[in-house]
């Protein structure tokens, strides 16, 4: 039952800071978080139908490319961050010029593999008949990607 709390204060918490940064980015830029929800809800169903119809499949080898993508994407962001406390501004992330464009159409891309993978790791988790503890960890799979898109 500890668990259950830890869980649900977690999850408020994570909820009012998505909250109030929707918040602040709403006010900066009117209907960004309409279009943002429009977009993880288009992910999250198209991910899932591509997975439920078996068109694409979390194979090793396709698991293994996404988790390299998402590292990659990830380091992107360090560096940046780095990068910009000593006054390096690296518009190709935040600026729409057609190189960051396409590139956070890339990350999108791999965002919504990313579900694909958390839906594989769901449909294994299942068919091998795993503890119910192992219902929170893909919840939190899944809910983290969707708040990442």
């Amino acid at each position: 039952m500890e668990g259950t709390r830890g869980g649900t204060f977690y999850s408020v918490l994570k909820g009012v800071w998505i909250g109030e940064i929707s918040r602040v980015y709403e006010a900066a830029y009117g209907g960004i978080v309409a279009q943002a929800i429009v977009a993880s809800i288009g992910a999250f169903l198209g991910s899932l139908l591509l997975c439920l119809t078996t068109l694409v499949e979390a194979t090793p080898k396709f698991t293994k490319i996404i988790i390299g993508a998402t590292i990659g994407i990830g380091l992107m962001y360090l560096f940046s961050l780095i990068f910009s406390l000593f006054g390096a501004d690296l518009l190709m992330i935040n600026e729409p010029t057609p190189l960051g464009v396409g590139l956070n159409i890339a990350i999108c891309v791999i965002v919504a593999a990313n579900l694909i993978v958390d839906f594989g790791i769901v449909d294994r988790e299942v068919k091998s008949g795993a503890s119910v503890g192992m219902e929170s960890y893909c919840a939190f799979g899944i809910i983290s990607m969707l708040a990442w898109f």
